[in-house]
């Protein structure tokens, strides 16, 4: 019987200890760096090279960081279930060298929704010029 009890118990903690993670990022808390943005029908539209860092951050009181390109952002946001309204303002600082034309922090401001998926956080905007278009992030930390 207790050779039964050993294979239980090594089989119960090999389970645990090669279980994949898969556990998604919490949306407040972590640092969500953009990665690249789709149309709705999920053509590439930019992808973010190593030169210019876009990012957002929410914090649990409501406000939110962000950078966008050498600007930095601040504002607030508030979520319903997957629904989220983003409004940032960023400093208008020049740049050394001209960024891609994003607007990063205007289309973040036309958010209406979010999807986490492990390690990604996708926001869908949406505003009469554009259309949808889906801005996908990784977490870094």
């Amino acid at each position: 019987n207790i050779n039964y009890l050993i294979i239980l118990l090594v089989i119960i903690l090999s389970c645990s200890i090669f279980e994949p993670d898969n556990e998604s990022k919490n949306l407040v808390g972590t640092t969500w760096k953009l990665i690249e943005i789709r149309n709705s029908d999920n053509h590439l539209i930019f992808k973010t090279g190593s030169d210019w860092s876009y990012w957002i951050k929410f914090q649990e009181d409501g406000s939110a960081l962000a950078k966008d390109a050498c600007n930095d952002c601040s504002g607030n946001y508030t979520k319903d279930g997957e629904n989220i309204d983003i409004s940032l303002s960023c400093t208008e600082s020049a740049c050394s060298t001209p960024p891609p034309s994003l607007g990063y922090s205007y289309e973040i401001n036309h958010s209406i929704s979010y999807e986490i998926d492990s390690d990604k956080l996708k926001i869908k905007v949406f505003y009469s010029n554009f259309g949808e278009r889906i801005l996908i992030h990784k977490a870094i930390d």
